[in-house]
């Protein structure tokens, strides 16, 4: 079976709109009109990138990531991944959207 016909290994589509409010607040972090201006646009940026990473390492668990895997993606630790997203696996030790 080639790649692209298993459904698991097909990349997940993104949502439109978190594409278009990615876009558009890079677009006015760079597009500012001077340094400070770009600062004060950067926080809404930082927090929609941190809920697209939340969103991204959840779908990467429920597919079967480990957090060693997931870490090795991200530049980091799988230590730090663990403790920044444990939320995301359920006392069960299952990801949300596991079947049991």
């Amino acid at each position: 079976m080639h790649e692209l016909d298993d459904p698991i290994a097909r990349p997940r589509e993104p949502d439109e709109r978190v594409v278009d409010t990615l876009a558009q607040l890079a677009a006015e972090v760079v597009e500012a009109p001077t340094p400070r201006a770009a600062l004060r646009k950067l926080p809404a940026l930082r927090e929609a990138l941190d809920a697209f990473e939340l969103e991204l390492v959840a779908a990467a668990l429920a597919e079967g990531a480990s957090y060693a895997q997931i870490g090795q993606d991200l530049g980091r630790t799988r230590q730090s991944v663990h403790r920044r997203f444990n939320r995301l696996v359920g006392a069960d030790g299952r990801a949300p959207g596991d079947r049991p």
